[in-house]
């Protein structure tokens, strides 16, 4: 019978989870989620009065805002790169359904995000609120939006509220946590949180309900509520003591301190025959320490034998404070000098440890000897960074742990090394030992960079030889039968018809003879054509070059140099030119095309072309040297060399295409300073022959000579590549090579040029050049300004261990004040008195909280 009915039942149900999938699919559901069961986990006690929960998990995404969030365990991909502020809403609100209120007028930031892997919902929401928080922006719950608002006085602002045993929330949301003390009085705990709280941050105390008002991220709250839980404890003579550690490390000296006193919660009898302490006593202590140390000493190892017998010597907790390098002991008065007097031998200064030395680098690159500097501190590749409060600290990269033990074993202390780039100085806080460590190596780093004059030599010989012979002739006449027409007839007739106006036949010997015009064809073709024509045509042509270029230049040991004369010439880069070419008798032969077309037999045009013109590129030619110079200890240079010779060639073709001729050498050599080497060379030598004549009466022996025409050409070049170094020691040898150049150019001008002489000899201030003299100034004045800095250092008394007073728990008359019973607060030092009454102790907050989904 009951089947009989659930069996409806379960179909009703599915049915309306499939409508209400569809209907979340469609649009984003407005009614609220269904209550949460929170079960609390075995032990904890029930409260009294049931108080409103926050949930964690996926209700943690919630904040009061209705909608129906995306499973926080979903994950996702969420990868950013420069992503402005509104792009980051936008794709937070499309993962978690959240709605946000974006000002208007809002600072612009970049955020960044890499995440090799898929992350949950809830791991990007939470880096959403780091990327604000980091920024100075937070998020507080408006109705059903969140509003996205600066951090600045967010304590004024409705952010979300927790109290009771509510966890807090551990992302980076500004929230207030209202959280009642138990033993210690909230002015109290107010003041000492203020050390710890972030700059946005608030802690406020209100005094008749002994409880704290604190405004902050959640993660930093949560880490004040762990101090809170430390030190907000039943008291029997604990009380609460801040000892700043000056040189070492507070979390190093916490460690030593526990190792030393291993039972927090042992206690000795101070016997029965000690009175308690008084102020007076404690003043007397003060006085000694400032007298001097070893009275300081001698107080406090004293003190503990008077304290009395209801005062047992008794340690709760020391936490290290890493941001202000602090202790937090907890501890009684007798147990707290034990402490003090011990912390005297743990925190002392090493020597000159952490003293900020300034190096200027003289002949390299700052950037770069820090980067070597910091790979061999950090015994690799590695970066170095400051704590607040401490020491600088070495942070090895990507090094192996046998690099990273054998470089912590190079060094005593703690090294940071930074750059000032304007000065191109090294920025080095360390101490002595470790700096003259350092100093040694930045000393043969930074070693004056030896230079290489190099000279390079281009030698290119070219022969040119060319020889030409040849016969044209034609012959014509008008057909008067058929009025106008044309006979004609000849081999090679644009050169004859031409002659002598063409000024291709008479170059060379030319020979030749030119008959009366036709007459009745200038009307029908338009030119006038002699009866008859011979030319013979006989050249030979020779050319020499001899080009010597000798670039100089002057190169920097293992630093390109290049060095490029040249010039940028413009190149056609389309074009058409031409005309009809010549026609060769009445067996319709082609002849010669020339740079003016001929009409051949046909007409014989003179000049007949036409062209367009293209587009103008342009061209870097000329002599292009990269050298790169590798100077050992043996005055050998090993020399990287990239060379590069173009040149523009000879129009070619009727299009006037124009060839850039280009040699390239790309080598390594090893050569001796002074030693010239020959990099490389070309030696080429081409013969061309080129023959035009008429098929079969060119072949005949003797009389074919008639009906052909024939060229030659030889050409012969030879190209060598020298280079020369010379190895630059000091600034002598940079005047012997001045003064050899204007040497050079003052024969160059005497050769060549009747010009007067023109001599160019540069100013010198010589009160300003570097001798032997002022090298030793420059010495003792380094000497004296180091013994100045460690005199000034010396003079300065070091900070000392001194008894304190307690945080809240200074006993003294009225209006009595003794240095060094303060109270160490937000605002600095400042007085605190009175009494503070004893509230019952709250149950601390419980993070494990499971939710369980109603049935």
């Amino acid at each position: 019978m009951r089947l009989k009915y659930a069996l409806p039942l379960l179909s009703s149900a599915a049915a309306f989870m499939v409508v209400g999938l569809s209907l979340a699919s469609a649009q984003p559901p407005e009614r609220p989620t269904p209550p949460r069961v929170q079960v609390r986990p075995p032990g904890t006690a029930q409260p009294a009065e049931p108080t409103k929960q926050t949930p964690s998990g996926a209700d943690q995404f919630q904040t009061g805002i209705e909608f129906e969030p995306i499973p926080p365990s979903t994950r996702v991909t969420f990868n950013l790169e420069d992503a402005d502020l509104p792009d980051l809403v936008r794709l937070i609100s499309s993962i978690t359904g959240k709605r946000f209120i974006l000002p208007g007028k809002t600072r612009s930031i970049k955020a960044t995000v890499y995440a090799p892997t898929k992350v949950t919902v809830r791991e990007a929401y939470n880096a959403f609120l780091s990327i604000l928080e980091v920024n100075g922006m937070t998020v507080v719950p408006s109705g059903r939006y969140l509003k996205i608002q600066e951090s600045a006085n967010i304590e004024n602002q409705p952010v979300s509220l927790y109290t009771g045993g509510s966890p807090t929330p551990s992302d980076d949301r500004y929230v207030t946590r209202l959280h009642r003390m138990t033993n210690i009085s909230a002015e109290d705990a107010s003041q000492l949180l203020g050390r710890f709280k972030s700059p946005s941050g608030s802690v406020t105390a209100y005094a008749p309900t002994n409880t704290l008002i604190i405004t902050d991220t959640g993660r930093q709250i949560r880490r004040m509520l762990s101090i809170l839980q430390s030190i907000d404890v039943p008291r029997t003579g604990e009380q609460v003591w801040i000892e700043p550690i000056h040189y070492a490390d507070a979390t190093e000296v916490a460690e030593k301190l526990r190792e030393i006193f291993p039972d927090s919660s042992a206690s000795s009898s101070g016997g029965s025959s000690g009175a308690a302490a008084t102020p007076a006593r404690r003043a007397a202590t003060r006085a000694a320490a400032r007298n001097s140390p070893a009275q300081a000493s001698a107080a406090t190892s004293a003190a503990p034998a008077t304290v009395g017998s209801a005062a047992p010597a008794r340690i709760t907790s020391i936490i290290p404070e890493e941001r202000t390098n602090s202790l937090i002991i907890l501890a009684t008065e007798r147990a707290y000098l034990r402490i003090l007097e011990m912390v005297r031998y743990l925190d002392v200064p090493l020597e000159g440890e952490g003293r900020i030395h300034v190096h200027y680098v003289q002949n390299g690159n700052a950037e770069d000897i820090a980067s070597t500097l910091s790979s061999l501190i950090g015994g690799g590749s590695g970066s170095s960074s400051t704590p607040a409060g401490g020491a600088a600290r070495r942070t090895p990269g990507a090094a192996s742990p046998a690099a990273a033990a054998a470089a912590g074993d190079l060094f005593e202390g703690e090294i940071r090394v930074t750059t000032h780039e304007p000065t191109n100085a090294l920025v080095i806080t360390s101490s002595l030992h470790d700096y003259a460590a350092l100093r040694r190596v930045i000393d043969k780093l930074d070693r004056p960079r030896r230079q290489v004059f190099i000279e390079a030599v281009v030698m290119e010989l070219q022969v040119d030889r060319s020889s030409s012979l040849g016969l044209s002739f034609h012959g014509g006449f008008p057909d008067a039968a058929t009025d106008g027409d044309l006979a004609l007839f000849g081999f090679n007739a644009g050169s004859s018809i031409g002659f002598p106006a063409n000024e291709e036949s008479l170059t060379g010997m030319a020979l030749g003879i030119r008959g009366p015009e036709l007459e009745g064809i200038t009307q029908s073709v338009g030119l006038s054509i002699p009866a008859f024509g011979i030319a013979l045509n006989a050249l030979a042509s020779t050319g020499d070059a001899n080009v010597l270029s000798t670039p100089h230049i002057i190169a920097m040991d293992n630093v390109q140099a290049e060095i490029n004369v040249g010039q940028n010439v413009p190149l056609q880069t389309n074009g058409i030119a031409g005309g009809l070419s010549s026609l060769s008798g009445l067996a319709g032969l082609s002849g010669q095309t020339s740079s003016t077309s001929g009409l051949g037999a046909l007409g014989g045009l003179t000049s007949l072309a036409g062209g367009l013109g293209g587009g103008v590129q342009r061209q870097d030619v000329g002599t292009i040297i990269r050298i790169t110079p590798h100077i050992n200890e043996h005055d050998e240079v090993r020399l990287e060399i990239e060379e590069e010779i173009s040149e523009v060639g000879a129009a070619q073709g009727d299009l006037g295409v124009v060839p850039i001729n280009r040699r390239t050498a790309k080598t390594e050599v090893m050569v001796r300073d002074q030693q010239t080497v020959v990099i490389g060379g070309l030696m080429r030598e081409s013969v061309s022959r080129s023959e035009t004549k008429i098929p079969i009466l060119g072949d005949i022996p003797l009389l074919g000579a008639l009906f052909r025409r024939q060229s030659t050409t030889r050409q012969k070049n030879n190209l060598l590549l020298f280079l020369t170094p010379y190895i630059i020691r000091d600034m002598r040898d940079l005047r012997a090579i001045y003064e050899r150049k204007m040497r050079e150019r003052q024969e160059f001008l005497d050769r060549y040029f009747v010009f007067g002489d023109h001599e160019y000899e540069p100013p010198v201030d010589y009160s300003r050049t570097r001798g032997l003299l002022l090298e030793m100034f420059n010495e003792m004045a380094e000497l004296e300004a180091e013994a100045a800095l460690a005199a000034a250092l010396e003079s300065q008394p070091p900070p000392e261990h001194v008894p304190r007073a307690p945080v809240g728990m200074i006993e003294r008359e009225p209006g009595e004040r003794e240095e060094g019973d303060v109270i160490i607060g937000p605002d600095g030092e400042e007085e605190v008195g009175g009494d503070v009454a004893e509230l019952p102790q709250e149950a601390p907050p419980n993070d494990d909280v499971v939710v369980e989904e109603p049935e």
